[in-house]
């Protein structure tokens, strides 16, 4: 019986690589989604550039913010301890001239044409369309 444990040990240790490992290559393939010009829905004026792994906040055309940018699916996010499964991702941006002036957000949609998100601790989402 022993034998049998020990045998299901290194099964268990690939399993779980190959889980971090796809969980990894998702949110990769995610953060190269976001690439572009997002546009507020509801202020079309506000703009979320995001380029490499830069996102440079833009109003009426003028940068207002720029900050390096990462997704994860992990807590804390922005200090706030957040629900992590296999759904939720979550959108981090930190400031470049200061990086403890961060802002998450929980990524609540993104497609093609369409992302929502909502600021870690506040209610409202924020919609954006694909410029």
């Amino acid at each position: 019986m022993q034998k049998n444990k020990l045998k299901l040990y290194p099964l268990l240790l690939v399993l779980l690589v190959c889980n971090f490992s796809i969980s990894f290559n998702s949110l990769r393939a995610q953060e190269s989604s976001f690439i572009g010009t997002w546009v507020s829905e509801e202020d079309p004026n506000f703009k979320m550039v995001f380029e490499g792994n830069i996102c440079t906040w833009l109003y009426a055309s003028e940068p207002s913010g720029i900050f390096n940018f990462s997704l994860s699916n992990s807590t804390p996010q922005c200090g706030q301890e957040v629900l992590v499964d296999t759904e939720t991702k979550y959108l981090q941006l930190i400031k470049t001239t200061n990086s403890t002036d961060e802002i998450c957000y929980e990524i609540y949609g993104l497609t093609q044409q369409h992302l929502t998100l909502r600021v870690i601790d506040k209610s409202g989402f924020l919609i954006f369309i694909r410029q």
